[in-house]
């Protein structure tokens, strides 16, 4: 299966129309991996197979008041900013505890399929630190999972974590998907 993430929604939009043009039918899925404005949501869920950037229950509501207009579940990923950098999206590793009550309820309604979590890490090449972030992503997605098990919901095996620069090491730390973008097509403009 071919699975390709974009950063920006009406980049995904186009990359998706000229990939079915160029390929139709070759069954590729997207998901968004960066920062979601409440405005574009509706155009997102109509472009991503998954939203992988849920950083706020503000925005986790929003995409499932879509997902039930769409009578179709929305598959998301939690983002996490196991870090606390202030210039990165998500939720705190300190703060998500508190959230998991409103994270399970919206699965068990039905709607919203949490796949799993997604992590930016640190730019350092400090290979100690970007361990940490890693580690601290995995320990996340455990408490997440049980949890979820606990409440009698599902919560998906997606650890999004790592990049071009440093892939090797989340993968090492249990990341299930790397996001290499920049490894095969260069540095964006």
């Amino acid at each position: 299966m071919l699975r390709f993430g974009e950063n920006r929604v009406q980049e995904l939009v186009a990359k998706r129309d000229e990939l079915e043009r160029l390929r139709p039918g070759c069954g590729a899925t997207w998901d968004l991996i960066g920062p979601l404005q409440s405005n574009k949501v509706r155009l997102a869920m109509g472009a991503a197979d998954r939203i992988a950037t849920i950083d706020s229950l503000d925005l986790l509501a929003r995409v499932e008041r879509i997902a039930v207009e769409r009578g179709a579940p929305a598959h998301i990923a939690v983002q996490v900013n196991v870090d606390a950098d202030p210039a990165k999206a998500g939720f705190s590793a300190e703060e998500l505890p508190q959230r998991l009550p409103a994270l399970i309820a919206a699965i068990g309604r039905g709607f919203v399929v949490i796949d799993g979590v997604l992590t930016v890490g640190r730019q350092t090449s400090d290979v100690a630190v970007a361990r940490r972030t890693f580690a601290a992503l995995h320990m996340v997605a455990q408490e997440l999972h049980a949890a979820a098990l606990s409440a009698g919901v599902a919560v998906g095996p997606l650890i999004s974590a790592g990049m071009s620069n440093d892939f090797e090491l989340a993968i090492e730390e249990g990341s299930t998907q790397v996001r290499i973008g920049s490894a095969l097509f260069g540095a964006r403009e």
